[in-house]
């Protein structure tokens, strides 16, 4: 099972522990000195705004690599930023001249570097999970387009969208996150930027959550209520304070017992969700 397991690394990862204790498929971003030293990491190459979080170091890099594929591993280069403008897709290219026949695939999440590598004639094409496929049409046309490899389907997509999109393609390699970060919303296409160290308040998302306001929201037929003419407003107000209890009014729950660290209210409103499923 090890063998299946995917793992980001970086400059700081030790790479011999991870392939003596069976881990053999990895990916990694690397972004030239000549770029971080003109645009730093916050317009990122690979979806990572860290230094940390990348190699830098070029000769480090083709070490690891090496280190890998001498244990019969596999490596994966990440292109994995969301839009390229002129100055992304030249250092992408270079990126892509330097690693192409060194890495057994190169993760892309945007139209302009899958296309780049196409007229390259690149055949090692991963689809990352930031394309957002979340249908079965979404894969034919990127199947059509680029002929990838291997897709890898978004971090929150439901366990029934993946049964339904693997069997549609049983040709078709693809990969799933065990971890999915803690947000609710589909990170395909969000367009907060993450890791900003220089920030005084960190990311917008840590941001939102320590700032946070709890706010119930409303029963959801309270429209329904509202416009009834046959009721009293005595009868309205009584109405309105009850809850509509549906899986969707449960998740909001839980979800405000997340921020309010309860974990007891998070268990038992979670047994309730498994008994409307």
């Amino acid at each position: 099972m090890k063998k299946k397991l995917i793992i980001g690394i970086d400059e700081t990862t030790n790479i011999d522990t991870l392939l003596a204790d069976g881990i053999r498929q990895f990916y990694f971003g690397y972004i030239p000195t000549s770029y971080t030293d003109t645009y730093a990491t916050q317009t990122s190459l690979n979806r990572r705004y860290r230094l940390k979080e990348q190699f830098v170091d070029l000769e480090l890099i083709l070490t690891v690599i090496d280190k890998i594929h001498a244990q019969q591993g596999i490596i994966y280069l990440a292109l994995n930023s969301f839009t390229s403008n002129d100055i992304m897709l030249g250092y992408s290219k270079e990126i892509y001249e330097l690693f192409s026949k060194k890495v057994d695939g190169i993760i892309v999440a945007n139209i302009s570097i899958a296309s780049m590598l196409k007229t390259k004639n690149y055949k090692n094409i991963v689809i990352s999970n930031l394309f957002g496929t979340y249908t079965s049409q979404a894969v034919e046309f990127l199947l059509t387009q680029f002929n990838p490899i291997k897709v890898i389907l978004p971090r929150d997509i439901s366990i029934e969208n993946i049964k339904t999109i693997v069997s549609s393609f049983p040709d078709t390699n693809f990969e799933c996150f065990l971890y999915g970060d803690n947000c609710r919303f589909s990170e395909s296409f969000c367009f907060s930027e993450h890791g900003y160290d220089s920030v005084g308040f960190g990311s917008l998302c840590s941001y939102t959550q320590n700032e946070k306001i709890l706010v119930k929201t409303a029963t959801p037929t309270y429209k329904q209520i509202v416009k009834n003419s046959k009721l009293s407003v005595d009868e309205k107000k009584e109405l309105l304070k009850k809850q509509l209890i549906d899986i969707d009014t449960l998740l909001d729950d839980v979800e405000l017992y997340n921020f309010e660290f309860d974990s007891v209210k998070i268990s038992e409103t979670l047994k309730s969700c498994l008994c409307m499923i």
